[in-house]
């Protein structure tokens, strides 16, 4: 009986191995080390350098292979890290990473979405 494949033309036990790729390319690895001694000497607790969720989009950029990425929001890079090995893995697509770079630039006058403006904006 051949292998059950998926939506995405990839075996199921190859999707699974695609999880532990990050941790077993040297590169990446020693790269994935040095940054969490640095986070780890900064205190800095949002970087969860082997969180499920970057190795879920790890896994879903290595199966489905494609020609672009587009990330919106990047705090600490871990999750840009992540998707260019996975595409640098898949030997083609490109990242575009969407951020804003000041982040004090907007205000918010209460907690909904629809009261954001620009600071610029007349009032």
């Amino acid at each position: 009986m051949p292998p059950k494949r998926n939506d995405c033309g990839v075996s199921a036990r190859r999707v699974r191995s695609f999880l532990e790729e990050p941790i077993h390319t040297p590169d990446f690895a020693a790269r994935l080390q040095e940054a969490n001694d640095i986070f780890r000497d900064l205190r800095i607790q949002s970087a969860d350098l082997y969180a499920k969720k970057v190795l879920l989009q790890y896994m879903a950029i290595r199966a489905f292979r494609p020609e672009t990425v587009v990330e919106t929001g990047v705090a600490n890079g871990v999750s840009s890290a992540y998707i260019l090995l996975a595409l640098q893995k898949n030997e083609r697509g490109a990242l575009h990473s969407v951020s804003l770079k000041d982040p004090s630039t907007f205000q918010s006058e209460n907690r909904s979405a629809g009261s954001c403006r620009n600071r610029r904006d007349p009032d």
